[in-house]
Parts: structure tokens; sequence; C-alpha cells
């Protein structure tokens, strides 16, 4: 009887250790699956900041620096959310088609941004910028932006001056970097076939205004890409350098083409009737041979879609 006993004693301690063993063994799995599982789906991508953990294929992404927007929508990726969207970048109509049916909220300007509004958006990626003299830099927000998603941050200065190089920087942040190349190629082939359309009228000289008050603003070629990507010819007088000038000074370049920026928050209408009546306006030869065009805001913004509107713009106006 004994025997028997711990017989029974025995093969239920066996029984009881094998299953403390596959519950340790199951426990252990599932911690591992759970483990992998939360490295499924993100990668990580080196920024401006550093090593970043970002997700294999963001879709709700909101943008903290205005003119990242475009080079978002050029992938064909409306953000959730874009600050100074509303008073700015909505206003450049070339962009419009790309976000046509889908809201992008406004979370504010600059770097006054909505966080409040930014969280409730629940993006799970967004893009950032600044630098080191950047006033509308993202970079004094930049851990409350680390506390609601993913943040790649890039160097905005750099970015202003060099689309092309934010585009891909862009396409690294989206996993999409063949994307970006193949953009920026898209890019090149327009261009060089844009420069061969101009070549009978390049000869023709050309200058880029912001009507003022007083006066214009004339863009130089070290600001306005126009003059050196298409190869544009400008008045001799011309020395290249952005300045405010006086209609005086407009007339004395006298080109035979002036291409205006209708700015939206500008009332050019008026402006432009003014000069009808001035004398000195009249007598350029822009304007006596109805040269005289207009390119809306989209054209001076740093970014592939708008660039090509501009492109297109100038060739049509060139060639008739």
């Amino acid at each position: 009887m004994k025997t028997r006993f711990s017989i029974i004693l025995l093969l239920t301690t066996a029984l009881t250790l094998l299953l403390i063993a596959c519950s340790s063994q199951s426990s252990t799995t599932e911690d591992e699956l759970e483990d992998t599982n939360s490295n499924i789906g993100h990668r990580i991508v080196v920024d401006h900041k550093g090593e970043q953990t970002l997700p294999e294929h963001p879709e709700r992404i909101a943008v903290t620096y205005f003119s990242l927007t475009e080079l978002l929508l050029s992938f064909n990726h409306p953000p959730v959310g874009a600050n100074y969207f509303d008073d700015f970048v909505a206003n450049f109509k070339a962009l419009q088609p790309y976000y046509q049916g889908t809201e992008i909220v406004d979370i504010g300007s600059y770097n006054e941004i909505n966080l409040e509004k930014l969280l409730d958006l629940n993006p799970d990626l967004i893009l950032a910028a600044g630098s080191d003299g950047d006033a509308s830099g993202n970079d004094q927000i930049y851990t409350q932006l680390t506390q609601i998603a993913p943040v790649f941050f890039i160097d905005s200065l750099k970015a202003n001056d060099d689309w092309q190089w934010a585009l891909l920087e862009i396409g690294r942040a989206l996993n999409l970097e063949k994307d970006a190349e193949e953009i920026i190629a898209q890019y090149q082939n327009n261009l060089n076939d844009a420069k061969d359309q101009l070549s009978d009228s390049n000869e023709q000289t050309v200058l880029f205004v912001d009507v003022q008050d007083n006066g214009f603003y004339l863009w130089g070629t070290e600001r306005l890409h126009y003059y050196n990507d298409l190869e544009l010819t400008t008045p001799e007088p011309f020395d290249g350098t952005s300045q405010e000038i006086s209609l005086e000074g407009i007339s004395s370049l006298n080109p035979d083409h002036i291409f205006i920026h209708n700015r939206s928050d500008v009332e050019l209408e008026p402006r432009l009737k003014e000069l009808e009546n001035s004398t000195v306006w009249n007598h350029i030869q822009a304007v006596q041979n109805n040269h005289i065009h207009l390119l809306e805001s989209s054209a001076f913004s740093p970014g592939p879609i708008g660039i090509t509107y501009g492109i297109e713009t100038i060739i049509n106006a060139l060639n008739h």
C-alpha cells in the first residue's frame, strides 16, 4: 500500500513538473513572439538628429515644416495635417490637384504648432525640419513632437536650398527612395525638353519681379533657379542680384518679357491698372509687345510640382 502511494506521488510530481516546464516554454515563446512582432513593420533610419525607429510604410503623416508639404504631395501622399496650410500652402494652385478630395488640417504657423490638434490627428510619422538660425524651424518643440509620434527631422536650410536633396531625404523617411529618384529623373527630363523648346527663344531677355507699393522687387539669379536652369537671358545692365528697384530702374533694363509674381496676399490688379497710366511703364518693350506674364506663387515654391508649373508657364509665354 505504501509502495503504491509512493508511485502515485511520484507520478503526480512528475506530471506537475512537466506542466510547469510546458507553461514556462509556452510563456517564453509568447514573449519571444511579442518581441519579434514589435519589430515587424518598423526600421531604423538616420536623420539630422540621429537614429530613428520609423514605420515601414507610414500612412498618417503630419508635416510641421511647411515647405516639406509639397515634397510629400509629390509622392501622391497628402498629409493628414500640415502647418501654415490654410493661409499659405493651400494658395498654391499647382498643388491643389495632389490633395483634391482629402482633408488636410491646418496645425499652426511656422514653429507655433498646435500640439493638441496634432495629437488628435494620431499620426504615425511626423516630418519636421530646422537648423541653426532658422526661426521657423521645429527645434524648440522637437521633444514634444517625439512624444506624439516618430519624427523624421531634416536640415531646413539645406532643404530650402536644394529641393532634390530634401526629396531624397523624404523618400528615405517614407521607404520610397526609388520613387524619389524617379521623380527627380522625370523632372530632369522635363527640364531638358524645356530647354530644347526654348532654343529659338533664349535670346529674348527676361526678368522676374514682385510688384510693390512703391516700386518692384527684382528676383536675382541667386534666388530664382529659372534663369540658370532654363538658360534664360537677362538684360545686359542687370548683374543678377536680387534687389528692390524703381519703375525707372525696370525701364532702364527694358526686358523683352516680364514675369510678375501673382501673390495671393497681394491685390495685383489695382496696381497693374495704375501702371497702365504710366508713360514710363508703357515705354518698356515687354509692355509694348504684350509680354507681361503672371506667375502664381506655386512657381516660387521649393519643390518639383511648383517648379514644373513654372517651367511650363515660362515655355508657353516665350514661345507665343
